[in-house]
């Protein structure tokens, strides 16, 4: 059917899928090849030969073929992630972060290239790297829970230690959450979270109220809010909350 018709593009896909069935993985890869000189290189063909590679154990050409990718498309930032993803994906941290670096030289602002970086950057010190995710923090267009996705491991840090130091570190950050997404229950939740686990337990009773304003259906703030007033032996407060 190729030789019938060379400019039709399923025949080859289809001979490569069939090559691939009967394990001819090197034979798909190669038909790949013919149609890649035939068209050109895409996105497709890149992927389904990096998935060949990958699934052949053989992870320097699959990095190849994202790279490749990258050289043809170099303003596409979406292709330096899937490259920065696989790194990461076999464990190569120190190849994904160089790729995260050139990111931020075509988008100073793109969020997960900010995060990696500030993750790989932090060293032991978890202050530093709380610190550092001010900026994207500050950010009204980042979603609010690709943010919270960093802060909550903090939050349980917290919860297990008892450690002011890093609340207030981590507070800075749930406090810029509150101010970039005022109308967002979470934002202040996760404030409530940090102050109760360091023993400010008024404070957090006035987020945990805020948050109900604003989201009512959180089961789990409702209990926060239950323990305050048993601890505080308001059982009048703890009666109306119940109900």
């Amino acid at each position: 059917l190729v030789q019938n018709d060379p400019n039709n593009e399923y025949f080859y896909f289809r001979w490569a899928y069939f090559l691939v069935r009967g394990n001819e993985i090197g034979k798909a890869i190669k038909v790949y090849d013919t149609l890649e000189k035939r068209s050109g290189i895409s996105e497709e063909i890149v992927r389904r030969k990096h998935t060949l590679y990958l699934g052949d154990g053989n992870n320097k050409k699959a990095a190849k073929e994202l790279q490749r990718l990258i050289d043809a498309y170099p303003d596409e930032v979406d292709y330096y992630h899937l490259l920065a993803g696989f790194y990461e994906q076999i464990g190569e941290q120190n190849a994904a972060n160089e790729v995260y670096k050139k990111i931020l030289t075509i988008d100073s602002n793109d969020v997960k290239a900010n995060i990696a970086a500030a993750a790989f950057n932090k060293g032991d010190s978890d202050m530093t790297y709380l610190y550092s995710l001010k900026q994207v923090f500050a950010q009204s267009d980042v979603d609010i829970d690709i943010k919270i996705k960093e802060l909550f491991p903090y939050v349980n840090k917290v919860a297990d230690s008892g450690n002011k130091d890093l609340a207030m570190a981590a507070l800075e950050l749930s406090t810029i959450l509150e101010e970039v997404h005022p109308n967002e229950a979470k934002a202040f939740s996760v404030s409530g979270d940090l102050l109760y686990y360091s023993d400010r337990k008024k404070e957090a009773l006035q987020k945990y109220e805020k948050t109900i304003q604003l989201d009512d259906n959180v089961y789990l703030v409702w209990e926060q809010i239950m323990y305050i007033y048993t601890g505080e032996g308001d059982f009048e407060k703890l009666e109306t909350v119940t109900e």
